[in-house]
C-alpha cells in the first residue's frame, strides 16, 4: 500500500513508503534589523552570484585608490563565517593588496566555533590570523543599515574608516552590543564598512 505521495510547484508528484526530509539549514536574516535588505547571506547559488559581483564591484572601485583600505565585517563565529572571511581575505587581498582590505569577523560568543573541538578551533583562530583578520569576540551585531554619519566611524579597534570617494549606496554601518569581561566595559557601538557577509544563526529551509 503506498504510504503517501509529494506534490512538486510544477504539479508532479512523487510515490513514496518512506519520506525523509533533509534539507538542511540557513543563515538566519532575521537576528538582527536590517540584516535582510542589507547583509549578504552565503546560502544559495544566488548568494553566490551576489557575493562575486559585489567583490568584483569593490575590487573595480578600489583599484585605483591607493591608501584607501576596503573594510569588509563578516558575522558569525562558526564555520561558514571563519571559511567566508578567509576565502574573502584571500580573494581582496590578492587583487587590492594585504594592507588595503580589512577584514574583521564578529562573534557573539566567547570563541569561536564552539561545539568543535579545541584542536579545531585552535587551527581556525590561527589561520585567521595569518590572513590579518580581526577577530571581535562578545560582539553581537544588532542592527544592519546604510551609513549615516558624514565623515568617518570607528571600525572596532582598527584605523579610522572614511567615507570619502565612497558612494552612499556603497557604505553600510553594524549597530553592535559589546560585551565586556574582565575590566573591559560592555557597550554599544556603530562600525561603517563596504560590505557585510552574514552567516550568523541557522533556521530550518523551508520545504512547504
Amino acid at each position: 500500500m503506498l504510504a503517501g505521495q509529494v506534490k512538486l510547484d510544477d504539479d508532479s508528484t512523487i510515490d513514496y513508503d518512506y519520506l525523509v526530509l533533509g534539507v538542511g539549514a540557513e543563515a538566519n536574516l532575521e537576528l538582527a534589523t536590517g540584516a535582510r535588505e542589507h547583509a549578504l547571506a552565503f546560502n544559495t547559488l544566488d548568494d553566490v552570484r551576489k557575493l562575486e559581483q559585489r567583490l568584483q564591484d569593490i575590487e573595480d572601485a578600489f583599484a585605483d585608490k591607493r591608501g584607501d583600505t576596503v573594510s569588509v565585517a563578516v558575522v558569525g563565529g562558526g564555520p561558514s563565517g571563519v571559511e567566508l572571511a578567509a576565502t574573502v581575505s584571500d580573494r581582496l587581498q590578492k587583487s587590492l593588496g594585504r594592507e588595503a582590505v580589512r577584514v574583521t569577523l564578529y562573534v557573539a560568543g566567547a570563541d569561536l566555533m564552539e561545539t568543535f573541538a579545541p584542536e579545531a578551533r585552535d587551527v581556525a583562530r590561527e589561520t585567521l590570523a595569518s590572513k590579518n583578520i580581526e577577530v571581535l569576540y562578545n560582539h553581537r551585531v544588532e542592527e544592519v543599515g546604510k551609513a549615516t554619519v558624514p565623515s568617518s566611524s570607528s571600525s572596532g579597534s582598527s584605523s579610522e574608516y572614511t567615507k570619502e570617494g565612497r558612494g552612499e549606496e556603497d557604505v553600510f554601518e553594524l549597530r553592535v552590543q559589546r560585551q565586556g569581561e574582565g575590566e573591559e566595559e560592555s557597550g554599544r557601538e556603530t562600525i561603517a564598512c563596504d560590505m557585510v557577509l552574514w552567516t550568523a544563526g541557522a533556521k530550518p529551509i523551508g520545504v512547504m
